[in-house]
This record gives C-alpha cells, sequence and structure tokens, in this order.
C-alpha cells in the first residue's frame, strides 16, 4: 500500500514527460479550446450519426407501406384479435391510407418538355389543321404531365379561345361528367366545326386549273404541295403527282425540260425543275444587266455627240479638244438594205462589221443618209408648160 501511494500516477507521468515545467498562458488557453472543440465535434457527428439512423428506418417504413395494397376487400377487412406480447387483445383496424411523404412521391408528375401550344382564336379556319397537329403532338409528348384523358380533354378545350371557344363549349356542357367525355369525341367535335366539309373537292378543282404563269417556281411549287395535301393525295403515286404539276407549270421551263430526263420520283422531278428554273432567272438576270448596259452606253455616246451649251464656263482648251475629238471620228458608210440585213443576221456590227460589240458601241459615228437627186414637181412642170405654150403663141402672132 505505501509503494502504491508512494508513486505518482502514470499520466502525471506522462503529462510530466511531454509538458515542460512551464507552459506559457496563451497555449494552455489555446489547448483548452481545442479540446473544447474536438468535444464538440465528436457530439455533432454522434448526433448527425442518430440522424442518419432514424432516417433509414421511416425509408424502410415507407417501403414496406408502398408494398402493401392501398385498399382492401370487405373479407380483408374484417377484424381479427391480435394479442399482445403483454397477454392483453388488441381489435384489428381497418387498413390506413399511406403517410403524405409516400403520396407526394407518387404523385409529383414529369416537367413538360414541349412548349404551349398556340391557341385557336376560329377566325381562320385555315389553321385549325395546325392548332390539331401541334395539340397531339403536345398530347403525346407531354401527356404523362398533363395527367389523365380527362385532364387532357379539359387541356385541349382550354387551348381554344373567343369564338372557337364558344363553339365547342355546348358539346363540353352536354357531356361533361358521361363516358363521351373523352379526346376522340373532343377531336370528331372540332373537325365538325372548324373543318371544311368539301375542302379535299375544292383542293382538287384548284389542281386541275392551277398554272405558274410568270410566278417564281419555287413559290408556286409551295402552293402546289399545299393543294396536294389538302387533296389528300399525299400517298399519290410519283406519276400522278408529277402529271399534274407538268400540267401547271410554264410552257417557257418545259421547252428547258425537253432534253433533260425526267426524274422517277416526283421529289426528284421537282428538284430538277427547281434547278433549271435557278438557271433560267440567272441567264434573265444577266441578260436584263446587259440590257441596261447597253443603254447606259447609248446614252453616253448621245452626250458625248451632243453640241456644247455656249453658257457652260470652260476653258478654250477644253472646248478646241472635245472638238478635235469629234472631228476625228469618221462616219461609216451608208449600207443597203441588204447588206444592213445581212449583218443583222450575222450579228456583226452594222458599222464597222466587228464582233465584238454592237452598233450603238461603235467608234465610228451613224452614217448619213446620200442627197438625192430633185425631181420636179406636177406644179413646176404645168409652169413650164404654160410658159412654152405662151412662147409659142407670141411667135405665132410675130409671124404673122
Amino acid at each position: 500500500m505505501e509503494t502504491q501511494q508512494q508513486q505518482p500516477p502514470q499520466a502525471d507521468l506522462i503529462d510530466q514527460r511531454q509538458q515542460p515545467a512551464d507552459i506559457p498562458t496563451w497555449l494552455a488557453s489555446f489547448m483548452e479550446a481545442q479540446n473544447n472543440l474536438s468535444a464538440k465535434l465528436a457530439e455533432s457527428h454522434h448526433a448527425l450519426a442518430e440522424s442518419q439512423h432514424t432516417l433509414l428506418t421511416r425509408l424502410a417504413a415507407l417501403e414496406a407501406r408502398n408494398q402493401q395494397p392501398q385498399f382492401l376487400s370487405p373479407a380483408q377487412e374484417t377484424p381479427f384479435p391480435s394479442t399482445n406480447p403483454t397477454g392483453t387483445h388488441t381489435p384489428a383496424t381497418r387498413h390506413q391510407s399511406p403517410a403524405p411523404e409516400q403520396n407526394e412521391l407518387h404523385t409529383k408528375r414529369p416537367k413538360q418538355r414541349l412548349g404551349e401550344v398556340t391557341k385557336l382564336d376560329g377566325k381562320d379556319k385555315a389553321k385549325y389543321r395546325e392548332f390539331s397537329v401541334e395539340m397531339a403532338a403536345k398530347l403525346e409528348i407531354d401527356g404523362d404531365a398533363i395527367g389523365d384523358e380527362k385532364t387532357q380533354v379539359w387541356y385541349t378545350y382550354n387551348g381554344l379561345t373567343g369564338e372557337a371557344k364558344s363553339r365547342i363549349f355546348p358539346w363540353v356542357e352536354t357531356t361533361r361528367g358521361t363516358s363521351h367525355f373523352t379526346l376522340q369525341g373532343l377531336r370528331e367535335q372540332m373537325d365538325l366545326a372548324f373543318l371544311d366539309p368539301r375542302a379535299r373537292q375544292k383542293a382538287l378543282d384548284e389542281l386541275n386549273r392551277i398554272k405558274q404563269r410568270s410566278r417564281p417556281f419555287a413559290d408556286f411549287l409551295s402552293t402546289f404541295d399545299t393543294l396536294i395535301l389538302e387533296a389528300q393525295g399525299w400517298s399519290w403515286s410519283d406519276e400522278v403527282k408529277k402529271a399534274f404539276l407538268k400540267a401547271a407549270v410554264s410552257e417557257k421551263l418545259l421547252d428547258r425540260m425537253v432534253a433533260v430526263e425526267a426524274h422517277p420520283t416526283y421529289a426528284g422531278y421537282c428538284a430538277q425543275l427547281r434547278r433549271t428554273s435557278d438557271q433560267m432567272e440567272e441567264r434573265d438576270e444577266y441578260a436584263r444587266k446587259k440590257r441596261n448596259w447597253s443603254k447606259l452606253m447609248a446614252a453616253r455616246v448621245d452626250h458625248d455627240l451632243a453640241p456644247a451649251d455656249p453658257m457652260e464656263w470652260e476653258t478654250t482648251s477644253t472646248k478646241a479638244a472635245a472638238a478635235s475629238s469629234v472631228r476625228t471620228r469618221t462616219r461609216a458608210d451608208w449600207l443597203t438594205k441588204e447588206e444592213f440585213t445581212k449583218r443583222q443576221d450575222a450579228g456583226l456590227c452594222t458599222r464597222c462589221k466587228s464582233k465584238d460589240h454592237e452598233s450603238r458601241q461603235c467608234h465610228l459615228l451613224p452614217p448619213k443618209r446620200p442627197e438625192r437627186k430633185a425631181r420636179p414637181t406636177r406644179a413646176a412642170a404645168t409652169i413650164t408648160l404654160t410658159e412654152e405654150e405662151g412662147e409659142n403663141t407670141d411667135a405665132s402672132s410675130g409671124n404673122e
């Protein structure tokens, strides 16, 4: 006992070996704060572990409830007594609904991927087909996000506005709450209200009458394809669609397609026509620019040949140079009608017989018509004859 009392504790020996004899005050405070922080971190870690354990326990309970049936038949709802470990009997209760957390998990819907459909006001019935296709795509892709069929019917009905909504309202009010309140029924009612029953026949008649004339082929083809769609003829054979198109395009375009073998498909034939039409438009544009340039050059030549305005303030040297340039230009020879026609047919300049330019661009001045000998007029011949008769009369009278 005495030996044990005389020996100091082992912890004190360790502290004495590790720590110096005199510890500064600031270091002792820092070590104390460090120990307190470590203790608080340990407590927080313990509390977090307990919270995680509680959360896992609740999730396991939710999964177990999810696997059980939510609604029981009357036979399954018959109460059966149960015995607790204490030996007391507890009456059986009906099946309870799932917890609120479970309902939130199951009722969460996916996000919609497509934007809102443009509302139909019914003023332009031609836009109904566009609205119908967009609404069908919306329900097909985002149907799960919108809800069940009843919700989708209300969603489609809310896509109408103004006059269109007023025309469908009687059907909604009549069939609401019945088995006829379905998407199919709503679509049939909208088709009956907004589709023209004679739209197909009208499109067929227009296909037989339409002509391209001077319209650009690209614009005409867009209108032609729209008529085929309205006539429900997109499933026609390529030969039938090509025949309708061939009868509608301009004769000028058909003349250019004479040497081209028509493509067997409708799409390929349209591509051939468009390519040929673009080439024709480029050629016409080039010819138009060439004509404008020729007119501009002719106007410049006429301006150069025009006499100078005496009121223009020009130096004497400038006027003399302009006059000398006009005098140095020679004039072309006068041609007979046969020679003039011959040069025109050959594509030559009618002044100098050059192939590089036209007569308006020629360096020679226009020819002058040769002077014709004056022929005596009928009045002059009568006067001359009268004078001769008078002289003869005087001579005869003198002779007498």
